[in-house]
């Protein structure tokens, strides 16, 4: 079942990061995997690392931003 009070935030312990013009990359730390966020994941991740939010804060900032 789908829980909206969830907050997701990013570990730092378990993710290193980057923004490199204007899109992160991201390595897991224990699997080694990498991925390409493009400008709005971007935005959304960075907003995770400073504070953890809900879906329906995330979707909020989104809305605010675009």
């Amino acid at each position: 079942m789908w829980r909206s009070d969830v907050k997701y935030r990013i570990d730092p312990n378990n993710a290193v990061w980057k923004v490199i013009d204007g899109e992160a990359v991201v390595v897991h730390a224990d699997s080694s995997e990498y991925f390409g966020l493009n400008a709005t994941a971007t935005a959304l991740w960075q907003s995770l690392a400073t504070s953890p939010a809900t879906t329906e804060e995330l979707g909020e900032r989104l809305v605010g931003w675009f």
